[in-house]
């Protein structure tokens, strides 16, 4: 077997449907929202992104009998995940205020169902399109879901620091006053709120954006090699 072939899943491929045109519906929450959104994908293709469905679809529990799963995301969020699962892309866009909130809701949803090539692609759209910065509130719920190995929690982490120094060097924020921007200790997991503060002190150079320069030191890797062949 190729080595690539054993990291296969773990970046989206072209050439996965081909072995079963079994089809599956999915269909985004219920919500406030007017957009609903509900289609049929190649059974083959989600289970071979993601464990969790394949266990639902083929393992020995009850979801293997039904015919549409709801996904836990809004109508344009399942539309953005499908065209994910077909194209290998996501649309994202500078300075629209919903696509961070769109971004995070996917990262979240690929976490949960065990999707780490879309949790690759959604940290590569947020370390490369121009967006606006978390703000306190986002990266407080974010943070207290994912484990300190988290691709999004190191990138929210790396991204406060950098917008802490750009706010401090244009002199719109006071030194030290983590209040004032939002961020309070008690709001954040210990842990984290010291590796802010710490990274406050330590990375006296950086700039805003300077923690997006590469993508894939937040992508999660098997080992160096698989580090260096999806690169």
């Amino acid at each position: 077997m190729d080595l690539m072939e054993t990291y296969d899943k773990r970046i989206w491929r072209c050439d996965i449907i081909g072995k079963s045109s079994e089809m599956i519906g999915i269909k985004s929450q219920d919500d406030d929202s007017s957009f609903n959104f509900c289609t049929t994908v190649h059974k083959e293709l989600l289970c071979f992104y993601s464990p969790y469905y394949t266990a639902a679809m083929k393992g020995g529990f009850s979801e293997r009998h039904k015919d549409i799963f709801t996904l836990e995301l809004s109508g344009k969020q399942t539309k953005m995940f499908v065209k994910w699962l077909y194209t290998g892309c996501l649309e994202c866009y500078a300075w629209r205020e919903d696509d961070n909130n769109d971004a995070y809701a996917l990262y979240v949803f690929a976490d949960q169902t065990d999707i780490i090539a879309l949790r690759r692609t959604v940290m590569t759209c947020l370390a490369t399109c121009l967006r606006r910065p978390a703000t306190p509130g986002e990266m407080a719920r974010l943070v207290s879901q994912f484990p300190e190995h988290s691709g999004l929690r190191r990138f929210l982490l790396d991204e406060a620091i950098a917008d802490r120094k750009f706010q401090e060097r244009e002199n719109k924020v006071v030194a030290w006053d983590w209040k004032k921007r939002g961020y309070l200790p008690e709001d954040f997991p210990e842990d984290f709120y010291a590796q802010l503060v710490i990274g406050h002190v330590k990375k006296k150079r950086w700039s805003f954006g300077s923690s997006t320069s590469n993508p894939c030191h937040y992508h999660e890797h098997e080992d160096g090699e698989e580090f260096s062949l999806s690169k």
